[in-house]
């Protein structure tokens, strides 16, 4: 058995006048879920996504990478669930692999993953989106949390054409449940011209893509175009890319995206839609400047009611390393509370919700993770974390060590 070694915890306790929260998490346990030459002796398992649903299931996926961690190589699509209702890091299933691309050299790219209202599962995925001239976009679905899958289903000429990266997530995707649009499904991800056209690199930005059948067809949504538009970008110039989505109390949508060479700094880009992801109005992307992120994937996650959000990146301006929890209790404007989960080597991560009874106050944490001295891709772990909300209105410090053994 692997040891990480002692693990602080640093915190900080906010407190909202509007919402009268107060949050002192801890992380309550720590497991792999994928480790490099582990299942199926892949080299690498990278990108990890999840999504959750009401009957109970949480189902991740990740791409296990053959034979070297690049991004240009053969893949597998792995995935394990969980299907139990009530919560046990036992419940999670062996690897299985969904999809694979034979030996190809620029292989499947996750993607995004979301669970809807009658059952479904829909994973978003591309295919040869580095080396290629022409690029593709497909679904997959599930009708069992994630126990089968049926045949890919391509939607390129749907979203814009094999000339046209789209790139979801990587994270999960959501199904709308208030108006306008309520039921709408929606995935948002990093989108620009394929490789080897005049304008490869120029057009770089975020799109979004939504369905309004249960994923039967898919259309074209907003757009965010980096900044100068048409041109090389260059250091410090605004190039949006992956992302991630959430549905506010109001119905609105907001989106945290990765901020690829450092608009306004070493920040979070913040976004927001009105109206369903059709439009989004220059007016509401601002700079995160409580996140901050190299330049790396990040995750947001939509709590409650009380519009209480969290984020998760790695909390370093140069490195990937120091995988952090911060909220926002007023719906995104401040990020004022944030919380160590591993100082270490840290990467990708994607926030879920731990469904069952009892679990209001439980998250987790996917996120890719090394040892210290290592890198941020040796493995994939899930950290469990309860966030201890409570409306008191006095104010509370606490410490924790907690020593974390694989």
């Amino acid at each position: 058995m692997m040891t990480k070694g002692s693990l602080v915890l640093y915190f900080s306790i906010i407190f909202s006048s509007s919402a009268e929260l107060f949050l002192n998490p801890f992380v309550e346990e720590e497991f792999i879920l994928w480790n490099k030459r582990g299942d199926g002796d892949v080299d690498h398992f990278r990108i990890p996504i999840a999504t959750w649903n009401e009957r109970g299931a949480i189902v991740a996926v990740s791409e296990a990478r053959k034979s070297t961690s690049a991004d240009r190589s053969a893949k597998f699509l792995a995935v394990r669930r969980m299907a139990h209702s009530v919560w046990s890091k036992d419940a999670w299933s062996p690897t299985m692999f969904i999809e694979n691309d034979g030996f190809a050299s620029d292989g499947v790219n996750l993607g995004a993953v979301l669970s809807t209202t009658n059952g479904t599962t829909i994973v978003v995925y591309g295919t040869c989106m580095h080396t290629c001239p022409k690029t593709r976009t497909f679904t997959m679905t599930s009708h069992d949390d994630g126990l089968t899958w049926g045949e890919p289903v391509d939607i390129t000429e749907q979203i814009g054409g094999v000339y046209e990266i789209f790139a979801g997530g990587p994270g999960y995707g959501i199904q709308k449940r208030h108006d306008p649009h309520q039921g709408r499904l929606i995935f948002c991800g990093w989108n620009c011209t394929a490789p080897f056209s005049d304008d490869h690199g120029k057009t770089t930005g975020v799109k979004c893509i939504y369905s309004d059948d249960e994923g039967m067809r898919w259309k074209s949504g907003a757009w965010i175009p980096g900044i100068p538009y048409g041109q090389e970008k260059a250091a410090h110039d605004f190039t949006p890319s992956e992302n991630q989505l959430v549905e506010l109390s109001d119905g609105s949508i907001l989106i945290t995206t990765r901020n690829d060479v450092g608009y306004h700094g070493p920040y979070r880009v913040l976004a927001r839609s009105f109206d369903a992801i059709e439009t989004i109005p220059s007016n509401t992307i601002t700079i995160a400047t409580d996140l901050v992120t190299p330049g790396c994937a990040g995750s947001l996650l939509y709590v409650d009611e009380r519009d209480l959000l969290l984020h998760s990146n790695p909390f370093n301006s140069t490195q990937r390393i120091n995988m952090s929890l911060s909220w926002s209790t007023d719906g995104g404007r401040t990020w004022p509370g944030h919380m160590q989960v591993y100082p270490g080597p840290s990467g990708y991560s994607t926030l879920v919700r731990i469904p069952g009874e009892g679990n209001r106050n439980r998250i987790g944490l996917l996120y890719e993770t090394g040892d210290n001295g290592g890198t941020s891709i040796e493995m994939i772990a899930m950290a469990v974390i309860n966030l201890n909300v409570t409306g008191s209105q006095s104010l509370r410090k606490k410490g924790t060590v907690l020593r974390r053994y694989f």
